[in-house]
């Protein structure tokens, strides 16, 4: 008498192996990337997207980057520093150019702390300034305020305008640290400074 075949069942093992690649490993992935993102919360870094070109070319529009919103709780900032503050319900992004108890002033483009030049490679000039960015102050900066910068001198609305003016310790809320990722100009973790 012939064999009568039996119907063909998928193995056990191929019906794991399929589970794992469409359920377990997708998951695994998602649930480290949520552990990986509340402890960088809890360590005090947001992520933030920058909308305009003000501190070109540090900082590109578009860019997304990180910020340390613990570090200035244990440190004061420095001349240099790229800070984050609030003014309402924004957060800025600017350069310290001038700390409580120095004297800032702006001539012909270039930039004076209590009289020195100083060499800022970092700035970008597009050639659009209008008057009051070029030549400003002396300004003498009160205790518990600093006087902050766009990179993009030309286009930046920040300490040199009237309606701006310093900005205040208690509204500073992080230092920029890295750029994560621009999906226009393909920039990847470049450490900002």
């Amino acid at each position: 008498m012939p064999e009568i075949a039996a119907p063909a069942v998928p193995s056990r093992s191929k019906a794991l192996s399929i589970f794992w690649v469409l359920l377990v490993i997708p998951g695994t992935v998602v649930f480290l990337c949520l552990i990986v993102a509340s402890s960088a919360w809890n360590a005090g870094f947001r992520s933030f997207v920058v909308p305009s070109s003000a501190m070109e070319p540090t900082i590109m529009q578009g860019d997304h980057i990180i910020a340390s919103m613990h570090y200035y709780l244990t440190h004061a900032p420095k001349d240099r520093d790229i800070i984050l503050f609030r003014r309402g319900k924004i957060i800025y992004i600017k350069r310290v150019i001038a700390s409580p108890g120095e004297t800032v002033q702006g001539s012909a483009g270039n930039v004076y702390v209590n009289g020195v030049l100083q060499t800022e490679p970092y700035v970008q000039h597009t050639g659009k300034a209008l008057d009051w960015m070029n030549d400003f102050g002396p300004i003498e900066v009160a205790r518990g305020e600093y006087f902050v910068m766009g990179d993009n001198r030309d286009v930046s609305f920040d300490s040199r305008a009237a309606k701006f003016g310093c900005v205040t310790a208690a509204s500073i809320v992080g230092k920029a640290v890295r750029v994560l990722f621009n999906p226009r100009s393909k920039r990847i973790g470049k450490v900002i400074q």
